[in-house]
């Protein structure tokens, strides 16, 4: 059974989790609690520990410095964060330090039920030996993709032994790249540790409650990433699909403050096509974008004659031509948000079709309504800029979502990004910090709230970040630019 410690400075806390939980019913030896993270260090030099349970806030030495400390000289246990306080910026370095969960008080049974569940799921992934179970993961994916290994029945308990359970009929496997937008001014103007601690906390967040995803590859401003999504129809793979892609963007944008691009690098729709696949070529991919680029330029007639001349003698199969489909409805869920409900259900990859001509034309329905959602107006790029401007100056005291912002302007979350930096010069992240700053500067100067109040009612969850982004903008903290105008009204 996997063993279990708490560690907070506050003993009614302390003696409220030791009671309240069957540690055992949720499959954990529980040890001893203590009431400062050195005690727990003590004890863990001659006890084997799985879990550690700290609060954040301590005396001597904080839960930061103790997830650090234990990454560093306990590997393989694991950390969960409590929390009195909804900042953000605990949970950013947290990230940095492997730990697995961050829950913010107060402590209810379902939340704390959740974490240990998590933590247990994680250790009974660990691989005997030195091998992490990233590594194991990663290698699998690649001994497949390389054709190390080429049997079927083989490979699916490959996979079994790592926890991940796959369908030789049914499961896709997916290749696809995260790119960080703009990271070198983000590194400078956001990111206030070292940049080792960001490749850590990208590659902790892609990847954290995402069992079926394995990180292929890091360069210097992205992560490759295996993913794995079986679904018994097309339409649910699509939307899986999607999902992961929303989650992943979300979570960098809400825990990193940082803005990504998704980019699909090919998707293999049977195990069949996946194994060896490292020295095959996507042929389709090519015609696609091509069909894409088009739409998004405006050529509309330009896309349609694209399409003609793929269909126009219907030389594939039926199947070949629904996975055409699928990989066009793909590649434009960068630039389209797919997600959103229609009657029509165009971006749906149905399980039967009467012919293939049903294909084509769900595809020139798809170039219409993608068509009408880029050009509303003439200048429709700049019109997405400025929806999504008025998105964020009505709700900037609001908890914002890159997906929220997206769906209030029809698009998805990388595109928006995207055309917003080009039109602009400036990222979300940025415009948003700007739009809250100057409603702080303005409460600042005409109200006499807490700088702590102000700090929550322009949107920041974070008050260092609060500060660091003011002083960025005005050159001194919003302390010192309060006084300082209240000096000039005296004079």
């Amino acid at each position: 059974m996997n063993s279990i410690i708490l560690v907070d400075d506050e003993k009614m806390v302390l003696g409220n989790l030791v009671e309240s939980i069957d540690w055992k019913s949720e499959g954990f030896n529980f040890l001893s609690s203590f009431s400062s993270a050195l005690q727990a260090l003590e004890f863990m030099k001659n006890n084997k520990v799985d879990v550690v349970i700290t609060d954040i806030k301590m005396p001597g030495m904080d839960g930061i410095e103790f997830a650090k400390t234990i990454q560093k000289d306990f590997p393989d246990t694991l950390v969960i964060v409590l929390s009195a306080y909804r900042d953000f910026e605990y949970a950013r370095q947290c990230m940095t330090y492997g730990v697995i969960d961050y829950i913010l008080k107060p402590i209810t049974f379902s939340k704390m039920k959740t974490a240990l569940s998590n933590a247990k799921n994680k250790l009974n992934h660990n691989i005997m030996g030195n091998d992490s179970i990233i590594a194991k993961k990663r290698k699998i994916f690649y001994d497949v993709l390389r054709g190390d290994i080429t049997d079927v029945s083989q490979i699916v308990k490959t996979f079994k032994d790592v926890n991940i359970f796959i369908d030789s009929e049914k499961s896709k496997f997916v290749l696809f790249r995260v790119k960080a937008v703009d990271l070198s001014n983000f590194l400078k103007t956001t990111w206030s540790h070292s940049t080792q601690q960001f490749y850590n906390a990208f590659s902790n967040v892609l990847v954290i409650e995402e069992s079926n995803i394995a990180e292929a590859r890091q360069g210097y401003d992205y992560i490759d990433l295996f993913l794995i999504i079986t679904s018994t129809e097309e339409d649910v793979f699509l939307k899986n699909l999607y999902a992961v892609f929303s989650r992943i963007s979300n979570r960098c944008f809400d825990i990193l403050s940082l803005e990504v691009d998704i980019e699909i690098l090919n998707i293999y729709n049977k195990i069949d096509e996946f194994i060896g696949a490292e020295n095959k070529t996507a042929t389709e991919i090519t015609h696609i974008n091509q069909v894409i680029s088009f739409i998004t330029n405006g050529k509309i007639l330009e896309a349609q004659d694209k399409i003609e001349e793929k269909f126009r003698y219907n030389l594939q199969s039926l199947k070949y031509y629904k996975e055409y489909l699928q990989g066009f409805i793909i590649e434009l869920s960068k630039i389209v948000d797919i997600s959103v409900e229609n009657s029509e259900n165009l971006f749906s990859v149905r399980t039967e079709y009467t012919s293939i001509d049903e294909i084509k034309h769900q595809i020139f329905s798809i170039i219409d309504y993608s068509y009408g959602v880029i050009y509303i107006k003439p200048d429709t790029q700049q019109q997405l800029v400025e929806n999504a401007k008025i998105y964020i100056k009505e709700n900037y005291h609001e908890d914002l979502l890159l997906s929220n912002i997206a769906k209030a302007v029809f698009v998805s979350e990388s595109h928006l990004s995207r055309v917003f930096k080009q039109r602009t010069g400036e990222s979300i992240v940025d415009y948003i910090n700007r739009v809250r700053l100057t409603h702080a500067k303005e409460m600042l100067l005409s109200t006499n709230l807490s700088i702590d109040d102000i700090c929550w009612k322009c949107g920041y969850k974070s008050k260092n970040l609060f500060y660091k982004y003011f002083k960025l903008m005005y050159q001194v903290p919003p302390n010192k630019y309060r006084t300082d105008a209240s000096d000039r009204k005296d004079i």
